[in-house]
């Protein structure tokens, strides 16, 4: 396989891919974008190849992609952030991965992410934490229930041995119109 059919194919595979997938200098512009990118946007990959940020994001979001760029670049390490942008598609929950790139001299010439948008998982996962609330809500009313149905058995089963033991009072002592009411009273 040559060079020329190495490169062909990397390209394919980043114009395709669902991910957001930017390459940026040491001054923050873009130099690369693909298509996913320029998508989310609402630009093509040419309208935003020499910008920066703040001229492609609210200002929110454009301060805290570059502070995860400056993170990335101070430790030449790659790093994931989560966290939610704004664009021309509307507003999409991510998770990016940034790294640095390059020379051959091991110098750093700039950074590169690519961003899954994790949108869908976290209202899967925001739909499960509800759902999960209320079967719990569900469960402690049902062991209320099993509560109070017990003690109103219990309070029943008492009452009955009360109400049992004023109709042996009635049946054994004297016929008394006084002691009668207060028996027939319970």
């Amino acid at each position: 396989m040559d060079i020329a059919n190495s490169f062909d194919i990397l390209q394919a595979v980043i114009e395709t891919t669902p991910d957001a997938i930017f390459v940026k200098d040491l001054e923050g512009r873009y130099i690369v974008v693909n298509e996913a990118a320029a998508r989310f946007l609402g630009k093509s990959p040419a309208e935003i190849v020499g910008k920066n940020d703040f001229e492609l994001y609210p200002q929110e979001d454009a301060r805290k992609f570059i502070e995860a760029d400056r993170q990335v670049l101070a430790t030449g390490e790659p790093q994931a952030f989560e966290g939610v942008a704004t664009g021309e598609a509307g507003t999409q929950a991510y998770l990016v991965t940034k790294g640095v790139y390059r020379d051959t001299d091991g110098r750093i010439l700039g950074l590169f992410g690519i961003s899954h948008d994790i949108t869908e998982l976290r209202l899967a996962h925001e739909t499960l934490k509800r759902t999960q609330e209320a079967l719990f809500r569900s469960q402690k009313m049902e062991a209320v229930g099993q509560l109070t149905g017990g003690i109103a058995h219990d309070f029943n089963n008492l009452l009955a041995i009360i109400l049992g033991n004023a109709e042996l009072l009635k049946a054994y002592l004297p016929d008394d119109p006084r002691i009668n009411d207060l028996i027939d009273s319970l």
